[in-house]
């Protein structure tokens, strides 16, 4: 077995010929006499104070090879750059080629930032306003992420006709990033008033993102009664707490 050798070429040259030469020698042992008998290159004795560099690369993007000459499977390299847009991004770190692409070593595949309202909540007439404790702060990992708002809720009986709006903030630029606009109605021309139930789905991707810096969204809701009965103010609600089965809103970011 090789021991700490001064030369790290040589050293290399040594396990390449270990095995092209001997295929009786399963395993090879890097400052360690007795590698394991599974791994067919172990490297240090477990009492080492250093470690292993990759070779360092500047990637392209994500779904490029270069600078290889071909997408390799099982191929790991640190990569120094920041290179690329959208969902192929690449920042410094470790990946490793799948065969098809690079992929980022310990981060997940789809990383999801996400805040749930989780007390009920009612909005009466008026101008847009924030739905409480529903704001957001994310670091960007790519320059490009997608952001998603979903929920469901009711209005109480007094409304007739209406529209319930819900927008997402970008707090950071101070800006409007989209929204939803749902017709609400109670009224039936066979069975009168009725529940009125909605639900929303709203996505759409946030570009032009610098890796590594804070960006902050929050959720903004406005309702708008067209046509009440008369007695109690109309009102748009979400009660995840008392109807947890068919209430919610969340807000997610996912890159």
């Amino acid at each position: 077995m090789i021991s700490k050798p001064h030369n790290l070429t040589y050293l290399f040259c040594l396990v390449f010929i270990f095995y092209q030469g001997y295929s009786s020698f399963a395993q090879v042992g890097i400052g360690n006499t007795s590698p394991n008998s599974d791994a067919l290159l172990e490297v240090g004795d477990g009492t080492d104070t250093g470690g292993v560099i990759l070779p360092r690369v500047a990637l392209t993007a994500t779904d490029n090879f270069s600078p290889m000459s071909a997408h390799i499977q099982g191929m790991s390299v640190y990569n120094t750059a920041i290179n690329g847009t959208g969902y192929t991004a690449v920042s410094p770190g470790q990946y490793y080629n799948n065969g098809t692409n690079w992929k980022r070593v310990g981060s997940n595949e789809d990383l999801i930032d996400s805040v749930t309202l989780a007390a009920d909540y009612s909005l009466g007439t008026g101008a847009f306003s924030d739905v409480p404790d529903m704001s957001l702060t994310f670091v960007a990992r790519k320059t490009t992420v997608l952001i998603i708002l979903s929920g469901s809720g009711d209005t109480n009986a007094t409304l007739a006709t209406g529209i319930g709006d819900f927008q997402v903030y970008n707090v950071t630029d101070n800006s409007t990033f989209g929204g939803t606009h749902e017709k609400l109605t109670t009224w039936d021309d066979v069975y009168g008033i009725r529940g009125a139930a909605w639900s929303i789905n709203f996505t759409k991707p946030l570009i032009g993102l610098t890796i590594g810096n804070s960006y902050t969204i929050k959720v903004q809701a406005l309702f708008d009664p067209t046509l009440t009965y008369v007695g109690i103010p109309a009102k748009l609600q979400i009660f995840p707490v008392t109807s947890p089965g068919d209430h919610h809103l969340t807000l997610s970011v996912m890159q």
